[in-house]
Formats: structure tokens, sequence, C-alpha cells
């Protein structure tokens, strides 16, 4: 071993002790900063101590530290890449920027990976990430990202958030769904219009999403049952009849309506819903 690795191994071990620390993270930064990757090898077996230590000379190297941590999520072991991943969460704008690179990977685990980081840095990544989006051709899964950290984009992307429900590519289609998910009911109305959508991959996406807020969305579903669109009332109803039990009281509640249409739908989706046997309901 040499004086130099010496001097590290050293100066690591110093950072266990806080009032050794600060001057310990002074020399890493000045004199080791091309020995990063040795630096992160000690997390996983690291103490309070020093995980906090590696984490403030990250931050302080934070573009050599965030090129370093995107290599390890790629080509790391699943225990390494978890660490990448929290130790790009604190890496603020530079984690961001990793994660939305990860973010775009063509390898749907590495893909997810970069979703990972902007969901665990939360919703103040969504300036940075809204800033490098272009309104008219945004990234798919960007978007549907930043629409779940923060649901107020849903009306400034919405145009766009619609094209990545109309993706052929499962994972945008993913993406998007559970973004809105995340928005809650404010996005009901919006799923509600794409099911009259003339194209399919729209429609089955958001019929998706609609069940996948349950019984929350329950009561809007069923108030479209008559509605003049004829695809937006077959996929009310089958939303309706993938959320089963739950929305049985808001059918029974519409077999009363005043419109002969809803009284019929509500009746032939109640007739196709069997209530599930006690203790055992189907979650998604």
């Amino acid at each position: 071993m040499n004086s130099d690795t010496d001097n590290l191994s050293n100066l690591v071990e110093s950072l266990s002790d806080y009032s050794l620390q600060a001057d310990a993270i002074d020399s890493i930064v000045e004199h080791h900063d091309d020995s990063l990757l040795l630096i992160f090898g000690v997390l996983p077996d690291a103490n309070g101590a020093i995980e906090h230590g590696v984490h403030q000379i990250f931050q302080r190297l934070p573009e050599k530290s965030a090129d370093m941590l995107v290599e390890i999520v790629i080509d790391g072991d699943n225990l390494s890449r978890q660490i990448a991943i929290k130790a790009l969460a604190q890496l603020g704008e530079h984690g961001v920027a990793r994660g939305l690179t990860l973010l775009e990977n063509n390898e749907p685990s590495i893909s997810s990976m970069g979703g990972q980081v902007l969901r665990s840095i939360g919703p103040s990544a969504a300036p940075e990430i809204r800033s490098r989006l272009s309104k008219t051709d945004p990234s798919k899964r960007a978007l549907a990202i930043l629409v779940e950290l923060d649901p107020e984009c849903l009306d400034f992307f919405e145009a766009a958030l619609e094209d990545a429900f109309g993706s052929h590519d499962q994972l945008i289609a993913r993406f998007a769904i559970d973004a809105v998910a995340t928005v809650g009911d404010s996005a009901i109305p919006f799923l509600i219009r794409l099911m009259g959508s003339s194209d399919q991959f729209k429609q089955q996406n958001a019929t998706h999403a609609l069940v996948s807020l349950g019984e929350v969305a329950v009561a809007d579903i069923v108030d479209e049952l008559d509605n003049p669109n004829p695809l937006i009332q077959q996929n009310c109803s089958a939303a309706l009849r993938e959320i089963g039990a739950p929305a049985i009281p808001a059918l029974n509640d519409a077999m009363d309506s005043d419109s002969p249409l809803m009284q019929q739908n509500a009746t032939a989706i109640l007739s196709t819903i069997v209530r599930p046997k006690r203790g055992f309901f189907r979650r998604r």
C-alpha cells in the first residue's frame, strides 16, 4: 500500500470522529479528488459519521461525484446502485441532471432508477426539471415525473402528457399513468377526456390510470355512464368493472337516475361485478 493510499485511508477513518471530520474532508477534497470511487467503496459498511462525511465530500465535488455515481448506477451491483441513487439525490441540480440522463436510458431498469433518483429528491427537483423541458416537445418520461412531483404542471404540459398516454413505449406510458395517479382526483377530467380519444392507446392507458385511482374516481366515472360519446361510456364501464366492489354503492345510486341510459349501463355493470370473498380484495 503506497503512502497516498495510506493517507487516504487514515483520512477516511478520521471521518468517524466529528471533531476531525471537517479537516479530513478539506484534505480529501484538495488532495484526493481522483479517488472518489475508493471513497464510495467504504459506504456499504460505514457508520453514520463516515457516511455523513462521504456525502459531504460528494457535495463539495458535485460534478465528479455525480459522474462517478451514474457509472455505478449503470454498472454496479444492486447494493451499490441503491447507495449511489441515495447519494445522487443529495447533489441538488447535479443530481437532477444525472437523474434525467438515467431516465432517458434505453434499458428499462436503468431508466426506472433515474426516476427513483428524481423521486428521492422530491418536489424540490421540479423547478430544475421544468427548466430543462421544452413545452412544445418535452421528454415524455421527464414530463411524467415532473407532473408527479408538481401536479400544477399538469395544465401547462397537458398536450404533451396526452401524447405520453398514446405512446407505444410501455415505459413512457407507465410513467404517465403513475404520474397522474399521484396527482389524484384533479387528473380525473383529463383522463375521462382521453377515454373518448380515437387513439386506442390513450383510451386504454387512461382507463388503467382511473382504475389505479380506485374509489376516489368512482363518482366521476359513474357520472359519465350517459356521456354522449359511446367510447367514454364503454371505457367508464370497463373501469368500474375493474374497480369492482368499491363501485357498487355509486352504481346502486345510478339506478335511481333520471337517465335511462345511465340506469341501463349501471345495471349491466352491477350484473358483472362479483363481490370478493370477505377479506380478499384485489389491490392495484
